[in-house]
């Protein structure tokens, strides 16, 4: 009997346009109704969860690939190390050798920086993400790059993101020190990097621990590889039609594509 869920957002629960259906909304209270415990688990920040999935709906939010847990019922965060201003000076130093953008959060709010001998492909790989996304029905936030590094000193950032074209992310990750880092794609054209130990596995065990759950009780459900340590740890594994094949690979079963609400219906038809 599954007894917790685990739930990827961008891709897996959320719609093509980012937001919680009606449907899926009314799923997790349903679920929680019948005493299943809900969390969320996404590499997006907590302001960012807060601002699209009800209060009603979740027990637990591990954000930042697990760098913050959120505990509804206290209103306690637990919070792992973020990056050292060492690591983002090393991180950053790859934007003047690789074409890439690198996303981060702080003080509420996502940036993203490039360096300024970079900017024609900025401006180019822009325009082809924005088509990209307009072609396959996703809602595309426009953000203009920062081309002063120095912005983010001394500023508290528990994840970077990289995105780019999938061989230059490709020859960058393995370049990367993995004894030093946790890097995960999300998916081909967006790799996240964090603090060492830091997954969103190690976030469920940490709430399967409080809530006194067997990997055989909770189901975990995501698209991107950095949802593999959550399946590494639950009993049920869920991959999303539209998952990376190397996620799908770690599966127990198939749920419809994100854009026909798969997650939300596969919870209906399995769980209630």
């Amino acid at each position: 009997m599954i007894k917790l869920v685990a739930l990827d957002l961008d891709g897996t629960l959320l719609s093509s346009f980012g937001l919680l259906s009606p449907f899926a909304a009314q799923t997790l209270r349903d679920l929680r109704k019948k005493g299943i415990i809900v969390a969320i688990s996404s590499g997006r920040p907590f302001y960012s969860v807060q601002n699209i999935i009800p209060d009603d709906c979740y027990d637990y939010a591990s954000c930042m690939n697990g760098q913050d847990i959120y505990i509804c019922s206290s209103g306690k965060h637990i919070v792992k190390s973020d990056l050292s201003e060492e690591e983002k000076k090393h991180l950053v130093s790859y934007l003047k050798k690789y074409r890439m953008l690198m996303n981060c959060a702080y003080d509420n709010t996502g940036h993203y920086l490039a360096d300024e001998k970079h900017r024609s492909f900025v401006n180019l790989f822009s325009f082809m993400n924005a088509l990209r996304h307009k072609l396959s029905r996703q809602k595309y936030y426009h953000q203009d790059a920062d081309y002063d590094l120095t912005v983010i000193e001394n500023k508290s950032i528990g994840k970077f993101c990289f995105c780019g074209y999938p061989a230059t992310l490709r020859r960058f990750y393995h370049e990367l020190d993995h004894d030093h880092y946790s890097c995960f794609f999300v998916n081909s054209s967006w790799l996240e990097i964090m603090h060492i130990g830091i997954s969103k596995g190690k976030a469920v065990q940490e709430i399967m621990s409080l809530e006194h759950l067997h990997p055989e009780e909770c189901a975990a459900f995501g698209d991107g590889e950095n949802d593999i340590p959550m399946f590494e740890v639950c009993g049920t594994r869920v991959a999303m039609g539209n998952a990376m094949h190397s996620l799908k690979r770690h599966a127990t079963d198939i749920a419809r594509s994100y854009y026909e609400d798969g997650c939300a219906k596969w919870m209906k038809n399995h769980l209630l």
